[in-house]
């Protein structure tokens, strides 16, 4: 007995769960619940941001941060506020590359869905 194709087809399209392989004796798959990452306030993080993040010309640079926006893809943070899916963060701009620091900050609010959580420092 075959997967149907098209729940195949739907479940190839999905991104933000974990699915195991497909279990031929119990006909199914099993699908992790998907787990947010919470940004506490007073903590560091080692982040990457979506290249959406870097740009001038959105509304979350214009609103949130009065057209300020970050210009490199890896920052350590640290968390001083959070609003909703919202945090604002001081930040240190990180070559990962290298592993070194970059001489140089940003400040200002970033939404948690813009960005992958490298690690926790």
């Amino acid at each position: 007995m075959s997967i149907n194709k098209l729940i195949l087809k739907q479940l190839e399209k999905v991104q933000d769960a974990q699915i195991s392989e497909y279990d031929v004796i119990k006909h199914c798959y099993y699908i992790s619940k998907k787990k947010d990452i919470k940004y506490e306030v007073n903590h560091q993080y080692l982040i990457q941001l979506n290249r959406v993040v870097m740009s001038k010309d959105t509304v979350w640079a214009s609103n949130w941060n009065a057209g300020r926006y970050p210009t490199h893809e890896f920052m350590k943070i640290d968390v001083s506020k959070r609003l909703g899916d919202m945090i604002y963060v001081t930040g240190l701009y990180y070559n990962n590359e290298t592993n070194e620091d970059i001489n140089e900050m940003w400040e200002g609010w970033i939404c948690t869905t813009e960005i992958h959580l490298v690690k926790e420092l």
